[in-house]
């Protein structure tokens, strides 16, 4: 188990929790950065090399590389306790490959991401459909969809980026 002192601790590495830590350290903030998967970008930019990844993108993620942030791939946050009157914060991790860390911290920002909001609607389950999300997690496996008719409907954060 390890404990570690900060500042802010920053749940998620995607864009959000990307441009916080990077807010954060530039105000001189001691910053740890957990994020369940092995590498920064969250859902949108996951499993992408930063060659592959567009400019605002790779502009991001480059700032947080020059910064003191802490940033730890492959944990999962499993307990966050609020101290009684001094407010502290205290954020317990399990690390994939095994153990525990501790996290003791004044601030907490949860940068958990955008996920689909699906209202299953008449159709949803025919051959063809599917939510936003199925489409950018197709995508994302090297589903193409070039060539054909696509129809996407909706609001949400989800559906920008898909569609581009």
């Amino acid at each position: 188990m390890s404990a570690v002192a900060a500042d802010v601790v920053v749940v998620g590495a995607g864009p959000a929790g990307i441009a916080a830590a990077v807010r954060a350290t530039e105000a001189r903030r001691r910053v740890v950065v957990l994020d369940e998967a092995p590498n920064v970008g969250g859902q949108i930019w996951r499993h992408r090399s930063i060659a592959t990844l567009g400019t605002d993108a790779r502009t991001w993620v480059d700032r947080l590389s020059r910064t003191n942030a802490d940033v730890r791939g492959g944990v999962a946050v499993v307990d966050v306790i609020v101290g009684g009157e001094t407010g502290d914060i205290t954020v317990v991790a399990e690390r994939h490959l095994g153990g525990v860390d501790v996290i003791r911290a004044s601030a907490l920002i949860i940068a958990t991401g955008a996920r689909e909001r699906f209202i299953p609607f008449p159709g949803w389950t025919l051959p063809g459909v599917t939510g936003i999300g199925g489409a950018q997690a197709l995508l994302k496996q090297g589903a193409t969809f070039r060539g054909k008719r696509v129809v996407i409907a909706g609001t949400g954060p989800l559906i920008l980026p898909v569609a581009a």
